[in-house]
């Protein structure tokens, strides 16, 4: 038998039992494992038991497009393993215990379009990192201790379509930033705030197909002005006031 041809399948007959004891220990932990073409490009981990140490397996998976982490404790420490999963375009971190710093090791994912973070640690000085992710289609912020201030970090990304500030602190003065992304297509921003001051800059969004506006201060006569504004915008809307 040719000697290289031997090392080679040496090297094969190695490395799939570690691919497959990786897998296992994924499927141990609760995950959902998908495959594109035979190679796993989609984990979803949502409310399993994964600790930050754990998430150092994710690293062999190097063409994974797909993950989803959403209401565990993993926290910045564990982001770090993240780091070089480069071809990463969504990444769920929905209610988990990340935070500022965190942020730090995802400006590194140049290929990600999807960031629901929403209902975690978050401030503004996280979003001085997201910020180079130049890639963003949308960010999910729900939830999370956003101000007025931090979205002027927002202007960096020029793709972004689909901002989600619902349950933040965003102000009438927030709203006027968001004025200038003139590329959204989604915009939520209920449970805030904003009044009918807000009107007059969202209507300057003409691309925007949906916008979510219940439980804010914009009053209903607020509303039918922003409709006649943006008549192919789908609005919803209900009075803070309306009975759940």
């Amino acid at each position: 038998m040719n000697f290289a041809y031997s090392i080679v399948m040496l090297s094969v007959a190695i490395a799939l039992p570690a691919k497959a004891e990786e897998n296992k220990k994924l499927k141990d932990l609760g995950a959902r494992i998908f495959k594109t073409n035979g190679v796993v490009s989609e984990i979803n981990l949502n409310r399993s038991k994964i600790t930050d140490a754990e998430l150092k397996i994710l690293v062999t998976f190097k063409k994974l497009t797909d993950l989803s982490l959403e209401q565990t404790k993993i926290t910045d420490e564990g982001l770090f393993h993240l780091a070089n999963l480069t071809r990463l375009e969504w990444l769920n971190l929905f209610q988990t215990n990340v935070g500022d710093e965190g942020m730090a090791h995802l400006s590194k994912l140049r290929s990600l379009q999807y960031l629901p973070i929403g209902k975690t640690r978050l401030t503004d000085t996280g979003l001085a990192h997201i910020k180079k992710i130049n890639s963003l289609k949308y960010l999910g912020l729900r939830g999370n201790k956003i101000t007025d201030k931090g979205l002027t970090h927002l202007q960096e990304l020029p793709h972004l379509t689909e901002l989600h500030l619902g349950e933040t602190s965003i102000t009438d003065q927030g709203v006027q930033e968001i004025s200038r992304f003139r590329k959204l297509k989604r915009l939520w921003l209920h449970d805030t705030k904003i009044t009918n001051k807000s009107v007059f800059y969202l209507a300057k969004l003409k691309k925007l197909k949906s916008i979510y506006l219940y439980k804010s201060k914009i009053s209903i006569e607020g509303i039918q002005e922003l409709q006649s504004q943006l008549p192919r915008c789908e609005i919803f809307y209900r009075s803070e006031n309306t009975a759940e």
